[in-house]
């Protein structure tokens, strides 16, 4: 069997339009030359996103962190990443966090790292929002990370399947619980300074998503 060194797994849902960026994370797989797989898991789309890419599907849409699961599940990487199809964290800033693996550390992007850059911001509105989130995600988790959420993240591959088969949270609090449990597992958790741009269209829907949160956040606080 053909030894794989680092899986990626792509959670998109109706993403038909945004998909070159798969072709783009091939590319950069290939150019350093890295055994790695690519895994695009597709979250329930409603569009012709299943149509346009090698994916694995299913029905309803249940959420980001549900389909990074599935993902993480299936991979067979001595490494595991994922990432966002929008590439809103560069492959540049992708390269700097697989170079900095360890085998007892998890790697994140970061956008509130000293040395990160942003290209492109979000409106004032979502950014205090994710300052507000941040602080709150510290107070149930007890994780002292500053970037919760930024959409690129490294683990070992063995480490990455014993937190992810326990995951409950499906949707946008998955990253603080993932956090919280690689914590629990006595994982050290480096914050990478990225370059990072805002996508417009991205598909956090600001009332919905902000009380889905607060509520999955309470729930993580009462485990």
């Amino acid at each position: 069997m053909k030894r794989i060194d680092l899986s990626i797994v792509i959670p998109v849902y109706n993403e038909e339009k945004r998909l070159g960026g798969v072709e783009k994370i091939k590319n950069w797989v290939k150019k350093n030359g890295i055994r790695g797989e690519i895994i695009v898991i597709n979250d329930g789309s409603t569009d012709s996103t299943a149509h346009k890419v090698q994916c694995i599907s299913y029905m309803p849409n249940r959420g980001k962190g549900y389909a990074v699961k599935q993902g993480v599940l299936v991979s067979k990487g001595k490494w595991v990443m994922f990432c966002d199809v929008d590439l809103s964290v560069t492959l540049e800033s992708m390269s700097l966090i697989w170079k900095m693996r360890k085998n007892d550390t998890i790697d994140i992007g970061s956008r509130r790292k000293y040395g990160a850059k942003i290209i492109k911001r979000q409106t004032k509105t979502r950014e205090f929002s994710g300052v507000i989130f941040s602080w709150l995600a510290k107070w149930v988790s007890g994780v002292k990370v500053n970037d919760f959420t930024c959409g690129c993240k490294l683990f070992p591959g063995k480490q990455a399947k014993l937190i992810f088969k326990d995951l409950k949270t499906e949707r946008w609090v998955f990253d603080v619980e993932v956090l919280w449990m690689a914590k629990k597992m006595g994982m050290e958790i480096i914050e990478v300074p990225v370059t990072w741009r805002n996508n417009k269209n991205t598909r956090v829907k600001m009332v919905r998503d902000v009380v889905t949160s607060f509520f999955d956040l309470m729930r993580l606080r009462g485990r």
